[in-house]
């Protein structure tokens, strides 16, 4: 028997610092992405949990890209024109939350570019930072992949914060190629843990099932179906020692963004 907590609030650090507290049993296990794993342990270092006290099992879905798009039929779906007018007029640019992956991929590409002419909304979800581009509040939302081909009646997708091919618009331009680095990690990720301690055959055999189910052609079609894939993609399970580095990387990274652009 399974049973599903969702434990929301506080950019999810309430529910991961619950999953901290409870026995190290192997009878909870939490489900992790970027704000309670990453972001939010940088901003709070007051959390009664950090990521030392979780071992990461698996990861649950491929990684997001964040995306540029602007309101269809913009003279600025053209990259190069995008990119000559940020540098030389003030703007307003829509994110769906705080301290996402989307912001800090944001931060950083703007300071990369050395414009510091943009200024930052930030709506409640990906839907209201659209919605803002639409109605003509900002200039360009930063928005998921996932949620911006939801969207390509109303929206052209500019480019993906990235320096790899965005495998549900892998036509568009790649930020990577135009001189940002650091984007490869900084992307939306969802991952499943459980505290560190406990026992390493508990643990194993979580990790073992989690995986099966995940290799499974209905749980390939979820994604699918959710638009983590395309109908002739796949997802490849990563260990333990991968999903452990692409988060603690990622972290290295966030912090970095974070203090030189005074969020912390």
């Amino acid at each position: 028997t399974v049973v599903v907590e969702n434990i929301a609030g506080a950019s999810q650090t309430l529910g991961t610092a619950e999953a901290a507290a409870r026995p190290a049993d192997g009878l909870t296990l939490l489900t992790m992405a970027n704000a309670c794993g990453i972001s939010q342990p940088i901003l709070n270092p007051e959390l009664s949990y950090s990521m030392d006290d979780f071992r990461f099992l698996t990861m649950l879905t491929p990684s997001v890209q964040a995306t540029i798009c602007v309101k269809k039929g913009s003279d600025l779906a053209d990259i190069d024109k995008f990119l000559e007018y940020i540098k030389n007029n003030e703007f307003v640019y829509a994110l769906p939350n705080a301290g996402g992956y989307a912001d800090i991929a944001a931060v950083t590409t703007l300071d990369q570019l050395g414009t510091d002419k943009g200024t930052k909304m930030v709506y409640d979800g990906s839907n209201g930072a659209i919605t803002a581009v639409l109605n003509g509040e900002a200039l360009f939302s930063c928005t998921d992949s996932t949620d911006a081909v939801k969207h390509l009646d109303e929206l052209d997708v500019v480019a993906i914060f990235d320096s790899v091919a965005c495998p549900i618009l892998p036509d568009v331009p790649l930020l990577g190629d135009y001189g940002i680095e650091n984007l490869n990690v900084i992307t939306g990720l969802k991952w499943v843990a459980v505290r560190a301690d406990t026992p390493a055959a508990i643990a194993d055999y979580l990790k073992e099932q989690l995986n099966t189910a995940i290799a499974s052609q209905e749980y390939q079609d979820y994604l699918k179906t959710m638009g983590f894939l395309q109908e002739d993609g796949s997802f490849e399970i990563m260990t333990e020692e991968e999903v452990t580095e692409i988060v603690t990387s990622a972290g290295t990274v966030y912090r970095e963004v974070m203090e030189k652009s005074g969020m912390i």
